[in-house]
């Protein structure tokens, strides 16, 4: 497992915002830098994301290797929604180098963020949140995990210097990226809370359980009513190729779908279908990325779109034929009409991929992503949330962090009372 740890020789104690002065941008590779700071021997850095190409070796090298897996803040993602989606347009990143060798400097840290606009929003800095993502762990180095964190903590106050909190949407609060935050933010006085909490399904590796008994009797009755149709089987596309044609046809499926149920399928959105058929081709040449298809007969009953980084997986995207599930014929829950039919088919894939899975050695960790944790029945769960984290008046044991409420108020609607935001 990967471990936190600080450099003994390089790391002091915390990071103090007020001893570290900012400094002239230091190039690395000629791409623009919004503002640097020197602390001590790491850099850091705010570059606008368009710029973030420059640097494809360095990101990828991060991102392939970090603390924790998080394909979602990985170049092909985030490139793919800059080029083609609107809330990631003109959007920043912020960035911590290791600088020691000045001919190959080492990237220990990459967080996207949302470009503050207004007054009530100045104060706070919130990660790029996309629609399509799943995940906003920050990328971090995992040999220097904390010390990356606390850089990047101390960084984005001297950027801002009425900074009064950060929030990281959708992260794991359990994983190594949180653990990293939340001994930074210790080490720096900041207040730290959890919001908008929930669990998202998962399948750890070698889980030969990770369906409930009732579940796979379910999954048995749909496939026993499917296979009156044809025989049932799951086809996987891994190829480059045979990615760019499975995902046509699922984005085809999602469509269809949607006439019989209030989706929003990526393909009535160019900017979103463009996006999609970016980043899949993009994936598939280094692997990361799997198509898994449900078919029975000669036709498609259900597909998902896996995307993966480190031995993580996501199933990011499902899509099942609605009128075979209307048509399913049959006595109990899943007959034509019942009030499981919805969802059965996709169910019946979950376990396929499950399966799939669980049964490969290179993976760790699949979890369901894009709003389907309250349809997949997975018996394994990670706790997702907001890590919210206060400095300044915030940070003040006797303020209860009323200054970040204030603060955070304005610009995600939070009050003192639990958010039912009710994301994925």
């Amino acid at each position: 497992m990967a471990h936190l740890a600080f450099d003994p020789i390089r790391y002091g104690g915390p990071v103090d915002p007020q001893r570290a002065a900012p400094a002239q941008p230091l190039p690395i590779d000629g791409s623009e830098v919004l503002f640097s700071a020197q602390i001590g021997d790491i850099a850091f850095e705010i570059r606008p994301l368009a710029a973030l190409k420059a640097i494809d070796k360095a990101w990828r090298a991060l991102a392939s290797s970090g603390i924790e897996a998080n394909v979602f803040h990985g170049p092909a993602f985030m490139l793919a929604a800059q080029q083609h989606l609107v809330e990631a347009s003109g959007q920043l990143a912020a960035l911590v180098w290791d600088r020691r060798s000045m001919a190959q400097p080492r990237l220990l840290g990459l967080w996207p963020l949302r470009r503050s606009r207004g007054s009530g929003h100045a104060g706070v800095h919130k990660g790029l949140d996309l629609r399509l993502a799943a995940s906003g762990a920050p990328l971090l180095d995992r040999h220097f995990a904390v010390e990356a964190a606390s850089t990047l903590l101390a960084g984005l106050r001297l950027a801002t210097p009425d900074m009064t909190g950060l929030i990281f949407a959708r992260i794991a609060l359990d994983g190594p990226a949180a653990r990293a935050l939340r001994a930074a933010a210790a080490l720096g006085a900041m207040h730290i809370r959890e919001l908008d909490v929930r669990h998202r399904s998962c399948v750890w590796t070698h889980d030969a359980d990770f369906l409930p008994g009732n579940a796979l009797h379910a999954c048995h009755e749909t496939a026993m009513a499917l296979s009156r149709h044809g025989d049932v089987r799951m086809v996987s596309a891994t190829a480059p190729d045979d990615v760019r044609d499975a995902v046509e046809l699922f984005l085809a499926l999602e469509a269809s779908a949607a006439a019989r149920r209030e989706d929003h399928p990526i393909l009535f959105e160019a900017r979103d279908a463009a996006f999609c058929r970016s980043l899949t081709r993009t994936l598939s040449r280094d692997g990361e990325v799997a198509v898994h298809m449900l078919e029975v007969g000669d036709r498609l009953a259900a597909a998902s779109v896996t995307l993966t980084s480190q031995g993580h997986g996501w199933v990011w995207r499902t899509a099942s034929d609605a009128a075979l599930e209307a048509g399913m014929s049959g006595d109990g829950p899943h007959a034509a009409g019942g009030p499981e039919a919805q969802g059965a088919i996709a169910a019946l894939l979950d376990l396929a991929i499950g399966q799939h899975f669980a049964g490969n050695p290179a993976s760790e960790l699949l979890e369901s992503a894009a709003g389907r944790a309250d349809t997949c029945s997975w018996t394994g769960h990670r706790r997702i949330g907001d890590l919210i984290l206060g400095v300044g008046d915030a940070a003040r044991p006797g303020n209860a962090g009323a200054a970040m409420r204030r603060a955070l108020s304005a610009m995600t609607g939070w009050s003192s009372q639990t958010s039912r935001r009710g994301r994925a």
